[in-house]
């Protein structure tokens, strides 16, 4: 016990004096027990170098994330230093849970969108999409990120749709409401009214397209019912005109 205390108390001087004198004084007995005995001279003895992120609390009660590095020094096969310096990298850690967070929050509205949402890269490889149309493609995320459209259920319509991507990417402009049929994983043809506009990273340069597109299958095949309805009528009339004649 009395070691114990003679190495936890040496350990938070040495860190104190060095590093930030309120980061450790917080510390409890046991996070101190695990830097003091277990990670310098045992952790080091199965690695040349550590580098570890750790939650530390200070004494005022402020929570930190510091980056360690340490580099051990043996003597005869046993830790008898460690070597190294302790960055806080909280500013970095808070940046990542924020875009985090916001990548979370942008998926789960994409998700609940009934629109299919894709966007894809200069060679019309895709990037990334939406639950809706990962059902249409009958794949999940892991299979859809790296594969074209030369890979999905509707490989007969990729060169209409890699032409539409070429064209919008070329131009640098949008194309808005394509009509476009599309062959789904089930075999089922949908229609689609379909829009791409170009990505454009922060110097301006275009580097893929992001693209939408609404399922208007049942408007199509209404607009064709109405176009066999009148082309029927057209030629009951022209039979009863020549049968009055």
């Amino acid at each position: 016990i009395r070691y114990l205390r003679l190495v936890l108390e040496a350990r938070k001087r040495v860190y104190s004096a060095l590093v930030y004198p309120s980061v450790l004084v917080g510390l409890s007995i046991a996070m101190l027990f695990v830097m003091g005995v277990f990670v310098v001279p045992r952790f080091t003895v199965f690695y040349d170098a550590m580098d570890l992120e750790l939650p530390l609390i200070t004494r005022n009660g402020k929570r930190l994330w510091m980056r360690t590095i340490g580099q051990p020094v043996f003597q005869l096969g046993r830790c008898v230093r460690l070597f190294g310096s302790m960055q806080d990298i909280t500013a970095e850690k808070l940046t990542l849970q924020r875009l985090q967070e916001s990548e979370a929050l942008l998926k789960g509205i994409l998700d609940v969108l009934p629109q299919r949402v894709f966007w894809k890269d200069r060679n019309s490889v895709y990037l990334g999409a939406n639950e809706a149309i990962l059902k249409d493609a009958g794949v999940g995320i892991a299979d859809w990120v790296g594969r074209t459209d030369y890979d999905m259920p509707w490989a007969a319509q990729a060169d209409a749709f890699v032409a539409y991507d070429r064209k919008v990417m070329d131009s640098g402009e949008a194309e808005i409401d394509i009509l476009e049929p599309l062959t789904q994983a089930s075999g089922e043809t949908m229609w689609l009214s379909t829009s791409k506009i170009p990505l454009r990273d922060a110097d301006g340069s275009i580097f893929g397209i992001l693209g939408t597109y609404l399922d208007i299958t049942r408007i199509k095949e209404t607009e064709i019912e109405l176009i066999e309805a009148k082309r029927i009528a057209e030629e009951a009339n022209q039979a009863k005109s020549e049968f009055l004649a």
